[in-house]
């Protein structure tokens, strides 16, 4: 499961729920740490994770509550993917 919050120097600053994202780097960080800790908090985590994911994420695996379903190397970003595949 997935859940993303660009910032105003993401790669693409925009995403399906917003055109001209404007909130920096740490804000989005501070948002994702809002978001764990609420999730963390959850009594069902994976349920609470999919529909945060549905609302939150600039991903647009969002519609899919934040799964990506499965991928192979060489699919996602270099960073994503290597943290996937450690």
């Amino acid at each position: 499961l997935h859940l993303l919050k660009k910032h105003c120097d993401s790669r693409r600053p925009a995403s399906w729920r917003n055109p001209n994202i404007t909130i920096t780097k740490e804000e989005a960080r501070d948002l994702v740490k809002e978001l764990k800790d609420t999730i963390s908090k959850a009594a069902n985590v994976r349920e609470k994770f999919e529909e945060l994911a549905q609302v939150e994420s600039d991903c647009s695996s969002a519609k899919r509550g934040g799964d990506l379903g499965h991928f192979g190397r060489g699919k996602m970003m270099p960073s994503f993917e290597k943290a996937s595949f450690a």
